[in-house]
């Protein structure tokens, strides 16, 4: 997950941080992809987070029967 992207979806830097039980000091540390170990604690406390929609089924799918 891309940094900014967890930033936006908590609503600030500090409030990732205070989800993380992390200092805000130690997001600012982090490049363009957040950690692979936040990542996975944001995936346990955050799930919503990472919900995946359908593929849309599109028309010439439904003329094939599928």
């Amino acid at each position: 997950m891309r940094t900014k992207t967890g930033i936006a979806n908590a609503g600030s830097a500090a409030a990732l941080a205070k989800i993380l039980s992390i200092t805000p000091g130690a997001i600012s540390q982090w490049g363009e992809d957040m950690p692979d170990g936040r990542v996975w604690q944001l995936r346990v406390l955050r799930p919503e987070w990472f919900v995946e929609t359908a593929p849309v089924e599109t028309v010439d799918q439904q003329d094939r029967g599928n």
